[in-house]
């Protein structure tokens, strides 16, 4: 809602001398972008380094029904590293799916393997798709922030695998795939990984080859030289591509049990990993052992660290030993001093965390996992994790001389600080010091010469603005700015729920009601001036909703422009936390589909009802569908206010907000309906609504004993929830500082159960009532030198909020065609630093105003 403006006391500045000022930071950024971005002009990034201590831990998991959240939560420790199977090459879908594994991982602390299955063949990947496909993994943010492991074609060796027992072309893609990843992609690791060679080659010399070519058009296969592919033959050899291009090797030694079809549970026997190790498991005789010596051959005589995929199948519906005895029996395998004083070379235990029907069960399904349950959860960590001394946490990158892994990275790097035990407490009380002391400042008399001049009204009783309110909406619309451009930055470190767990969002919807109760209580006093107030906001809804089919218009314009990528603009990558639940975490939506339909004569009538409804356009302005709903039934909600039926109107509001919180109902089929639903959203809107109507008695009811004491209670459950907030385990950049107040667990069930964003947990209601609340009343006491520090700044752009979300939508297109900027934390924080003045100075030089509404 925008006011007439109103001047301030930020000092004018010259607008052109601003512009120039942009124009120079921006030419910066563009600078550093082609010098930073360059593969051949910047040195790559280490890949992960090996663990000083014991292997890392890592866990495969099954990304559709679990999460690195949810794995940590189950086994209280993060591992090192997520495994993640993604194809060969990768669709649009599947990077941005990739794109949410990587977030995910980075968030916990954990770096991500990334398996890639091929599903085509092999000699349709010339240089042109090696380029694409490493095109894509850096699209996907593999290597950016931690380090990553890249796994591709595994099992080269299998028979039963479409790009299997291939090994020219398999060579030949491996190659060329691992010399463009390490000249493009920082802190990545090539992983060779062929499965243990007992039975090779898996029935390949009973059957004919299903490109009809044998050993004969392989020659490579016939190691021994007998014209044969046997059981004699090396299993390994024929698909090494050279120690030049692999960082890392790996092998699966699982326990399926001890004879084919494993439909049932059998304890392992005594030593079998040990022996598997030594390339003696399995095998009908010892003859020629030192080919099958995987660990010998590729870990020592490559000198390359190893990592050990394993797991022990339990089959839920076999008899047998328990499933906690099976898998205990190989944890102690695993954990055997014997293999870290044999096999030092081994740099990770990757753990297949997955149930799933295996071909080698019969199709039965079976559980491979180790956490799903607490008391195997438990025997995971003891038995194996602790008693093996396994690396938890963010690998390192691999400089010269092997850092240590656990101990402090440089710069962004870092996964940042947590203070934990008696430093979180000191913390704490130093915060809840300072608190009180800034409570008590707030409830004594205020300093006249630093506070607000407040008058209720101006002269001939004309509404004077409220300052206040505009440098708070300028605050939160810069939040959302930085949320929007997705590139690393310090800004993040204020805007993800710094001051609590509240976001621009919310901000945003409650002082919309506030400005427009305050804009209209002091006038209606009537029929006839309520009449005129309605007729108002339906035509500030009605300018709304013009605005919204615009920018809808002007993206898809934009998307059509040669060399212009808009997808972040015209697609929305599901990150779980929405109405489709984690699910649907990594599903892509087109916000487009069926725009190009209104080019077609006649028209369908869907295509054009689906734009006028809005269920088309820009995830990031989608809010805007929400407001003009609102400004079209406050007419009613300001009657109701004018025969002081405030209260009834409240509870109305609270009663389908309740509704709503218990059966989740999409009243429109708008596209604000899936990230905002009304029924949730509008109670925000009526409280502030409400309150707005009633400023002049709720200043005068602050002033009073009551009304301080209730002030000052606010502002102690605003820093109760800011150290919640604090408390979160997630931690932004290198920079971000975590309070371990609170175990991971216990955070996220208060998070996912209070503060839920979609469904606006009611948590998170109170939360941005106290946080508004606390922060108009100091600035109510402290106006003076925060309006001269930051007025300047905030107040132009709260009085112009509608015009900034709007030109914002340019900016977030513009940053996400430089991938450049998403390659440094300090970048990426010059670029948020250049969009935001860039706003400001164009608010400023008042850019557009004629076009584009404030």
């Amino acid at each position: 809602m925008s006011l007439p403006r109103v001047a301030s006391s930020a000092r004018p500045a010259s607008g052109a001398a601003w512009l120039r000022v942009v124009a120079v930071l921006a030419l910066l950024v563009g600078v550093l972008a082609w010098s930073g971005g360059s593969p051949g002009s910047a040195a790559r990034a280490d890949p992960p380094a090996v663990p000083q201590q014991g292997p890392y831990l890592g866990a495969i998991l099954d990304w559709q029904r679990d999460s690195p959240a949810d794995y940590r939560d189950r086994l209280g420790r993060a591992p090192a590293a997520y495994g993640f199977d993604a194809p060969m090459p990768l669709a649009d879908d599947d990077v941005a799916a990739l794109r949410v594994a990587v977030d995910e991982a980075t968030a916990q602390g954990g770096a991500l393997m990334v398996t890639l299955l091929p599903t085509q063949p092999l000699d349709s990947f010339d240089d042109a798709a090696v380029e694409q496909l490493v095109d894509a993994l850096a699209a996907a943010g593999v290597g950016d922030d931690v380090p990553a492991w890249v796994r591709p074609m595994p099992e080269m060796n299998a028979s039963w695998l479409e790009w299997g027992q291939q090994p020219r072309e398999f060579r030949d893609v491996f190659t060329r795939l691992s010399r463009t990843v390490h000249e493009r992609l920082d802190r990545t690791a090539m992983v060779w990984k062929p499965v243990y060679g007992a039975g090779y080659p898996f029935g390949a010399e009973a059957r004919t080859s299903r490109r009809d070519a044998g050993p004969a058009a392989e020659p490579a296969l016939d190691t021994d030289g007998d014209g044969r592919l046997t059981l004699r033959d090396d299993p390994y050899g024929p698909y090494w591509p050279g120690a030049a291009a692999v960082d890392w090797v790996g092998l699966s030694l699982f326990h399926w049990g001890e004879s084919y079809p494993f439909v049932t549970n059998v304890l392992p026997p005594p030593h079998k990993l040990l022996d598997q190790l030594a390339g003696r498991y399995g095998y009908p005789d010892s003859r020629d052992s030192a080919r099958r010596d995987f660990y010998g051959r590729f870990v020592q005589g490559a000198d390359r660290p190893m990592v050990l995929e394993t797991a022990a199948l339990y089959a839920p519906a076999s008899g047998g030993p328990s499933e906690l005895a099976l898998k205990r029996a190989w944890f102690d395998q695993v954990a055997d001093p014997r293999v870290a004083a044999r096999y030092p070379g081994i740099a990770m235990v990757l753990w297949q965390e997955l149930r799933r029907p295996e071909a080698e069960s019969r199709g039965q399904v079976v559980d491979w996992r180790a956490t799903h349950t607490r008391p195997l959860a438990d025997a995971f960590g003891a038995d194996l994790v602790a008693a093996a001394g396994l690396t938890t946490g963010p690998p390192g990158p691999s400089p010269a001389g092997n850092r240590d892994t656990n101990g402090p990275a440089a710069g962004a790097d870092r996964p940042g600080t947590v203070l934990a035990g008696r430093t979180a407490v000191l913390t704490s009380t130093a915060a809840g010091l300072a608190g009180v002391g800034l409570v008590a400042a707030t409830a004594a008399h205020r300093r006249r010469r630093w506070s607000y001049p407040d008058p209720v009204a101006g002269p001939a009783g004309a509404l004077t603005r409220d300052l206040r309110i505009d440098l708070l909406r300028g605050i939160a619309i810069c939040f959302v700015v930085v949320d929007h451009i997705a590139v690393p930055s310090l800004w993040q470190l204020l805007t993800q729920e710094a001051i609590g767990p509240v976001s621009g969002a919310e901000l945003f919807v409650l002082f919309s009601g506030v400005v427009l109760g305050v804009v209209y209580g002091p006038r209606v006093t009537g029929t006839t001036e309520w009449y005129d107030a309605a007729t108002r906001m339906w035509a500030r809804a009605l300018k709304l909703w013009a605005t919204a089919l615009a920018v809808i218009v002007l993206v898809y314009l934009l998307a059509l422009l040669p060399g212009l990528d808009a997808r972040v603009v015209t697609t929305f990558t599901d990150q779980g936390t929405g109405g489709a639940g984690g699910g649907a975490r990594g599903r892509i939506y087109d916000l487009y589909a069926g725009f190009s339909s209104l080019t077609d004569f006649p028209v369908p009538g869907w295509a054009l009802r689906d734009v006028l409804l809005l269920r088309m356009g820009p995830s990031q302005v989608n809010i805007i569908g929400l407001y003009v709903v609102l400004l079209l039934v406050a007419p009613l909600m300001a009657y109701l206010l004018l025969r002081r039926w405030w209260l009834p109107l409240l509870l109305l509001s609270a009663a389908a907000y309740t509704v709503a919180q218990v059966h989740p109902v999409k009243v429109l089929p708008s596209q604000f309906e899936n990230p905002f639903p009304l029924l949730n959203w509008q109670f925000l809107f009526v409280i502030g609504l409400v309150a707005g109507w009633h400023r002049p008695a709720l200043l005068r009811a602050a002033g009073g004993v009551a009304g301080r004491v209730t002030l000052v209670l606010v502002a102690a459950l605003t820093l109760a929830l800011l150290l919640f907030s604090w408390s979160n385990p997630y931690l932004a950049n290198a920079y971000d500082v975590r309070l371990d107040l609170l175990s991971e667990p216990a955070f996220r069930d208060l998070y996912d159960g209070w503060f839920a964003r979609t469904s606006l947990g009611i948590g998170r209601v109170v939360a941005t009532l106290c946080v508004s609340v606390t922060g108009y009343v100091l600035l109510t006491r402290f106006w003076a030198p925060v309006e001269r520090a930051l007025g300047w700044f905030l107040l132009p752009l709260g009085q112009a909020t509608l015009y900034v979300f709007v030109m914002h939508v340019l900016f977030v297109v513009a940053v996400a065609n430089v991938p450049a900027l998403t390659t440094s934390l300090w970048l990426g924080t010059l670029t948020h630093t250049v969009v935001l003045l860039a706003l400001w100075a164009m608010v400023r030089t008042r850019f557009l105003f004629g076009v584009v509404p404030r």
